[in-house]
C-alpha cells in the first residue's frame, strides 16, 4: 500500500507588543519547524520598530512566509489573538506563540 502524503498545514499565530528582539528570535525558530506553512504575527501597535521589521520580513523571499497584521492601537492580548486566528487559513492547525 503506498504511503499517503501528509497535506496538513500548520500556521503559527503570534501576538506581540514591543518585543522586537524576542520576536526576531521566535520567528527564526519557527521557520525551522517542520510543515510550518506560515507565521501570522499580530503587532499590537508596537513602538519599537516591530512594524517596520515585519514589513521587511513579509517581503523576504524564500522560507516560511511571515504574514503581518498591524493594529492601529493596542487592543489587548485577547483582541490581538482573535485577529491572529482570523488571519490564518480556517483549515490550518495553529501553533500559538
Amino acid at each position: 500500500m503506498p504511503a499517503q502524503s501528509d497535506s496538513r498545514r500548520v500556521v503559527a499565530a503570534v501576538v506581540t507588543f514591543n518585543r522586537l528582539e524576542l520576536l526576531q528570535t521566535l520567528v527564526a525558530s519557527l521557520r525551522a519547524t517542520p510543515r510550518l506553512t506560515a507565521i501570522v504575527v499580530v503587532d499590537n501597535a508596537s513602538t519599537d520598530g516591530t512594524g517596520e521589521w515585519l514589513r521587511v520580513e513579509a517581503d523576504r523571499a524564500g522560507g516560511v512566509p511571515v504574514l503581518p497584521v498591524t493594529l492601529p492601537e493596542n487592543r489587548g492580548e485577547q483582541a490581538a489573538s482573535t485577529k491572529a486566528y482570523g488571519a490564518r487559513s480556517p483549515t490550518a492547525p495553529t501553533l500559538c506563540g
